[in-house]
């Protein structure tokens, strides 16, 4: 699953990041292999989500979000 899919309150474990020129960056925000993220709340427009990671909050726009690649392992307070 894409970062980019999570839904509100959805907890998931970074598989990988496809190799894009934000690489470098995610890695040093704490995007890594097998690291718990949240979703936490997504910007009106739905171009920008801020995320929880390594007890940061991290605001992503959705066209680098999609380049992680996760697994979910809470489904959220509404159970999707």
């Amino acid at each position: 699953m894409k970062l980019n899919k999570m839904k509100i309150g959805q907890k998931a474990i970074v598989d990988f990041i496809d190799i894009s020129p934000s690489t470098r960056r995610l890695i040093e925000m704490g995007f890594s292999k097998n690291a718990q993220v949240e979703m936490l709340i997504r910007g009106m427009s739905n171009s920008l989500t801020a995320y929880r990671i390594k007890n940061t909050v991290v605001a992503l726009r959705d066209e680098t979000a999609e380049n992680i690649n996760v697994t979910l392992v809470y489904g959220g307070s509404n159970g999707q």
